[in-house]
């Protein structure tokens, strides 16, 4: 998928007016959430350099998204 059918998914599938939020656990029935501000939501995006895939060089831009622990979803 490309970030335009991500897009396009995204606007499909979810209200528009929809807040992005961060939760601590979808566990125990958690209702907490936390709106995300701008600076949250550029820091969870980042263009991979020199991707691979099963270690061979991909010729396509790789949009990641992480958290701030450096984990990859």
């Amino acid at each position: 998928m490309n970030v335009r059918g991500f897009a396009k998914w995204l606007l499909e599938n979810f209200p528009e007016d929809a807040k992005l939020v961060s939760t601590n656990s979808f566990a125990w029935d958690s209702n907490h959430v936390e709106v995300l501000k701008y600076n949250d939501i550029v820091r969870m995006f980042q263009l991979k350099k020199n991707p691979t895939v099963d270690g061979k060089p991909v010729d396509f831009p790789c949009l990641v998204v992480h958290d701030d622990c450096k984990c990859d979803y």
